[in-house]
């Protein structure tokens, strides 16, 4: 690893875009991916890709999908960054290939590998058909397994919707990746540097035996980590992922203020009290 560059990953995960009407009776999922990709676009940020981590619509509606590539390639074209299309446990797979990879429709796994100079993404689809939980194939292990034989000058990042990992929600527990020792087992010992996930719609750090687990806010809405056992609750708000990837370290950071809302304050540091 040669470590001589600082790439930007932008993570947008969970938007479950519908095309006619709202969420949960309140929530413009595609006006929250818009004031999210706003915010990117006017922060004067260079990504290097979006990476996009799966529920991209609500039921797998295909004009949810044009939509949602409408929206991201504008600003995605704007910034010259190439985008990362994930699945997850909402979105279907015929129509995800069609709407968003301009592919033929099948039911088989969605597993992507870009390079950004030498910085390697290896998105993963964890999604089950029908089911809400995640699992990875031994064929798809083997896959990874197989790509990571050859490290990459800058190492990698992995891409999934489902936590290898439980969540303070229980609930979400539930329908993690399943078998997450069988992922750890090949990642340990490579060149990952993190693994990134979505699904739980809140942000969270963990660890993967050594690896490094970053859950990205969801730009639908935040789910309530202090919710009591057995339920689940929900509030609004719209929040996407920064990830640096350094020479030295790996930095995720929930981007929650100021999507959809100006700053309170914007100043040179010299004019700015310390308290």
């Amino acid at each position: 690893m040669d470590g001589s560059q600082h790439r930007v990953l932008v993570q947008i995960s969970d938007c479950h875009i519908i095309p006619d009407g709202l969420q949960h009776g309140v929530v413009d999922t595609l006006a929250n991916l818009g004031l999210v990709l706003d915010r990117v676009e006017n922060s004067g940020l260079q990504p290097d890709a979006f990476v996009l981590s799966g529920d991209l619509t609500d039921a797998g509606q295909p004009e949810g999908y044009r939509l949602l590539r409408q929206r991201v390639e504008e600003s995605a074209g704007r910034l010259g960054v190439p985008v990362v299309y994930l699945p997850g446990n909402h979105d279907e797979r015929g129509a995800f290939r069609q709407q968003l990879l301009d592919e033929e429709p099948s039911g088989e796994p969605i597993d992507q590998v870009l390079w950004c100079g030498g910085l390697r993404v290896v998105a993963l689809d964890s999604t089950v058909p029908g089911h809400d939980h995640g699992e990875l194939s031994a064929e798809q292990l083997e896959f990874l397994a197989e790509e990571l034989r050859r490290p990459a000058p800058e190492g990698t990042v992995l891409v999934l919707h489902h936590p290898p990992v439980p969540s303070p929600i229980a609930s979400m527990s539930r329908i993690a990746l399943y078998h997450p020792e069988r992922l750890e087992k090949v990642v340990a010992g490579s060149d990952v540097r993190i693994i990134l996930a979505g699904h739980n719609h809140h942000a969270m750090s963990a660890t993967l035996g050594e690896t490094p687990v970053w859950l990205c806010p969801a730009t639908a809405y935040q789910a309530d980590p202090l919710v009591a056992e057995g339920r689940f609750r929900g509030y609004p708000g719209a929040g996407f992922s920064r990830i640096d990837v350094g020479p030295e370290a790996v930095q995720a950071t929930a981007v929650m203020g100021g999507v959809g809302a100006g700053p309170i304050v914007d100043v040179p540091m010299s004019e700015m009290p310390i308290d």
